[in-house]
This record gives structure tokens, sequence and C-alpha cells, in this order.
């Protein structure tokens, strides 16, 4: 049910975790944890998912903010005015949003995915955190990178003092992709283009872990603290919801990161 990274966290105050799929009460299609109202799972089995994970993290899940993802760039800071937002009610949820930032003590930070990565941040000298939902368009508008700018404007965040998690997503060797999204890659990450594009035979599969970690230290983020996942969601889709490997017909799962009061 729950995946934790030991070296992402060093402070007591600070609690972070993946969802797998697995120990939840949802049915077929969407067995067995899954955390989102918009996927067509009963609404009741959703709030007893997230009631069931919070509770086992030590969370209050009222506190806990959640977004509507649209595979955009927006960031949005997290204040106590808004903590909560998406919790119990998906009507509520920041709305268009695929990032979010916060330094407020109890409250948590919620990104869903099922194939793209969910990636963590955590200021560790200013208890900051950070959450993003990064699928290949968020990783082509560098949207951790502009997360972490938001965190440096807002709470003077240096990203040489953060630690990033990349949690489980789909893989290189499973991502392929067409050549409209190669293109775009090309563009906009030259340098870097060589370094993430894994090529097979005729086919061509990009590495949004190698991407975003190389964008993250282009910043400053130092290579030893981002820490990435070995999984990948679509090979082990009895595991973990894919959206790939299942068709678009599938559960999400949720990263948090959360500040403990």
């Amino acid at each position: 049910m729950i995946i934790q990274y030991p070296d992402f966290t060093t402070a007591e105050k600070v609690v972070h975790a993946f969802s797998t799929r697995e120990g939840g009460r949802s049915r077929p299609p969407f067995s067995a944890l899954n955390m989102a109202f918009h996927v067509g799972d009963d609404p009741e089995l959703v709030r007893a998912n997230r009631k069931l994970f919070f509770a086992n993290l030590g969370l209050d899940l009222a506190k806990s903010t959640w977004a509507s993802q649209v595979h955009g760039d927006r960031v949005a800071v997290v204040t106590e005015a808004t903590a909560g937002a998406g919790a119990l009610d998906p009507s509520t949820a920041l709305p268009g949003t695929d990032a979010m930032v916060s330094d407020t003590p109890g409250v948590s930070l919620c990104v869903m995915t099922a194939d793209c990565l969910p990636i963590l941040i955590f200021d560790e000298r200013l208890r900051a955190i950070g959450a993003v939902h990064a699928g290949w368009r968020g990783t082509l508008f560098k949207l951790p990178v502009k997360t972490l700018k938001v965190m440096s404007e807002v709470f003077g965040t240096d990203p040489a003092d953060c630690r990033v998690a990349l949690g489980p997503g789909i893989g290189p060797c499973c991502f392929q992709v067409g050549q409209e999204v190669l293109e775009r890659f090309a563009q906009e990450m030259p340098a870097e283009y060589s370094r993430f594009v894994v090529k097979k035979q005729t086919r061509e599969y990009i590495d949004l872990y190698r991407a975003n970690s190389l964008n993250l230290q282009g910043i400053g983020v130092p290579a030893k603290n981002i820490l990435v996942s070995s999984a990948c969601t679509s090979c082990n889709s009895d595991r973990f919801f894919s959206y790939r490997a299942e068709q678009g017909k599938t559960g999400r799962m949720v990263a948090v990161i959360g500040l403990l009061e």
C-alpha cells in the first residue's frame, strides 16, 4: 500500500509516501486502492481509500490538498485557507493545477498518477514542500523546475538544500512516443536530448526519470539528493495503476508530502 524512501526526509516533522494499487476497497477495474474520483469509481469507496491511506500515514486527510490536474504548468501556493481542497469533495479541488507548494504546518500536498511521474520536493533548511504531476507534458514544460522557482520566490528556497523523490511511473522500457513528441523535446531540451531518449531498433522511448533529473540538476539540485524509483508502472500493472497498460480504464495512485504540526 505504501512506498517511502528512507533517505528522502531526515526531519521527523515531514511525512511522504507513494501509494500502490494494493490494499483498498475499490472493485475492478479500479481495484483496489484507487484515489481518484474522476475515473468513474464509486465516490464512497474513493473516500474510504483515502481515509485508510491517510490514517496509516498519521496525516490529517481534512488538511490534504488535491488538484484538478490538466497536464499543464500551473503551480499553486497552498496556505491554511486552501488546505483540504478536494480531499473529500472533488468539486473543491484546486482547478487547473499540476503542482503545489507550501510551508504551512499540518498541510499535505497530493498528486495523482497512473504512469506520469509523481515528484515530491523537500526543502530541508526551511521546511517547505512541493508536489508535482509530471507526465511528458509536465516534463517538457520543466514543471519541477518551475515549482522550485516558485518555492524560491515565495519561501526563499535554495535548490541546493532540497531533496527530490521521483516516485513510480512509466519507465523507458515502455514509454514509446511518436515523432511529434520527440521533436518537441529536441526543441526544448536540445543539450540533454540524447541523454534521455532511448532507441530500440526502429522505436524511440523517453526516460522521464532521466529528463526530470537532468532538469533539476541544471538549477542546482545535487544529483545525490535526487531519489529515483526503479519500478515501471506499465511493466508492473498488478502492483500499480497504469493508464497505458490498462488502456485508460484504471484508477490512480497518490503521492503525498505533508508537514506535521
